[in-house]
């Protein structure tokens, strides 16, 4: 189950088995409930520090997040955040308080916000790093996705 998406996690430098097998299960329900396929996606995206982590799974279509609940009865919910296609700004920014938290904002023409993503800076020395990484890591998966779909010939229906 792991090795098929193990290019996926090595892209998002996702090494932890245990890591990979959770989200190998999050993968399988995102690839059902969205269906596509996995060549459908683009990249995948961390975020959380200890034992949460939530995974973006960004395709050719949308930005979607797969969280998983449960000690022992695993729940796995997916969420689509925004549609690629609807993504007209992207920004990278420090917000809150001594700017104790990273995101990724999303906006559509109109200037309105359609996705944030948020990472908490708060918390040991080494959260601050991680957290950077794994946002700047989504940031330039979405960003490829925008330029790829930006370069794919329109499709008329």
């Amino acid at each position: 189950m792991i090795s098929k998406y193990m290019n996926l996690f090595l892209d998002a430098d996702i090494t932890d088995q245990r890591d990979q097998t959770s989200y190998s299960r999050r993968l399988d329900a995102v690839l059902a409930q969205e269906g596509i396929t996995i060549e459908d996606i683009i990249g995948l995206g961390e975020n959380g520090t200890g034992s949460t982590f939530d995974l973006y799974v960004v395709h050719r279509q949308a930005i979607t997040l797969a969280s998983e609940h449960g000690m022992f009865s695993k729940r796995i919910e997916v969420r689509r955040l925004c549609d690629l296609g609807s993504i007209a700004r992207l920004r990278s920014t420090e917000e809150g308080y001594k700017g104790r938290d990273l995101t990724i904002t999303a906006h559509d023409e109109s200037g309105a916000v359609i996705a944030r993503i948020a990472w908490s800076i708060s918390g040991p020395d080494w959260v601050q790093p991680l957290v950077t990484q794994q946002r700047e890591h989504l940031f330039s998966v979405v960003s490829a996705a925008m330029d790829q779909l930006a370069e794919s010939p329109s499709r008329s229906s």
